[in-house]
């Protein structure tokens, strides 16, 4: 009977956690609808529609440049490696929720020494999307929980494998890669010259990582990217 009582009782507080955090969280269909009508770079061609004449960037929020490709034209290669170094659970998860990262943190809190980090493509998108820059910065368990909560239920809007793929979709059109490049297309034609659908293994595996670490790319730091690169490709194989 305490072992039940025990289930009971950490359920409720679950439970009590979700109601309390849940009611000043903006509603899940608000990060879809952020992720598609956040800036884009205004692109002007010459008459063949092949070469880039000018790109207008934004000058307000967070300028830089961006435009939406769908998943569709996003190699395979680049969302695998983005799922093998962010998150390899991420179509399988619970909820869109890092489960390790979540013991990690817990353990942090009980332990004194919580230093963030752990979050799914899912909670990623969330903190991305929603919160602002201070609240990005706070290392706090509640940011911790605001980003689960948001992040179950976010997959309660996209169910399913087709709601994975849109989270995916929407986290590679929203990542800062370093220099104003946001988003894959933007990152692909700052540091290779092509659009996103026409990069080789290689180069989406010197990309991924700098939606960690912006300042260390190919341009500024490139021995930093070569050996970054290296882990990214050593894990794709790892994981098959």
């Amino acid at each position: 009977l305490s072992f039940v009582a025990m289930i009971v009782l950490a359920a409720s507080s679950v439970f009590a956690v979700y109601a309390f955090y849940v009611q000043d969280l903006p509603p899940a269909e608000e990060i879809g609808r952020r992720s598609m009508e956040g800036f884009q770079t205004t692109r002007i061609y010459d008459r063949t529609g092949q070469t880039l004449l000018y790109e207008l960037i934004p000058e307000t929020g967070e300028s830089g440049r961006r435009t939406m490709v769908p998943l569709s034209q996003i190699p395979e290669h680049l969302r695998n490696a983005t799922i093998a170094m962010e998150d390899k659970t991420f179509y399988t998860n619970p909820g869109g929720i890092n489960i390790e990262g979540f013991g990690r943190a817990v353990w942090g809190v009980v332990s004194g020494d919580y230093a963030g980090g752990g979050s799914s493509i899912t909670q990623q998108l969330v903190r991305n999307v929603i919160m602002t820059f201070e609240e990005r910065a706070d290392t706090s368990p509640f940011r911790k929980i605001k980003e689960m909560v948001l992040s179950y239920e976010l997959t309660r809007v996209y169910p399913g494998v087709e709601g994975r793929d849109r989270i995916l979709e929407l986290y590679l059109n929203n990542v800062f890669y370093g220099h104003f490049a946001f988003g894959v297309e933007a990152a692909a034609q700052t540091y290779f010259g092509r659009p996103v659908e026409e990069l080789s293994l290689a180069e989406c595996a010197m990309l991924v990582p700098l939606g960690n670490s912006p300042t260390k790319n190919p341009i500024d730091q490139p021995e930093e990217a070569k050996a970054r690169q290296e882990i990214v490709l050593d894990q794709m194989f790892l994981q098959g």
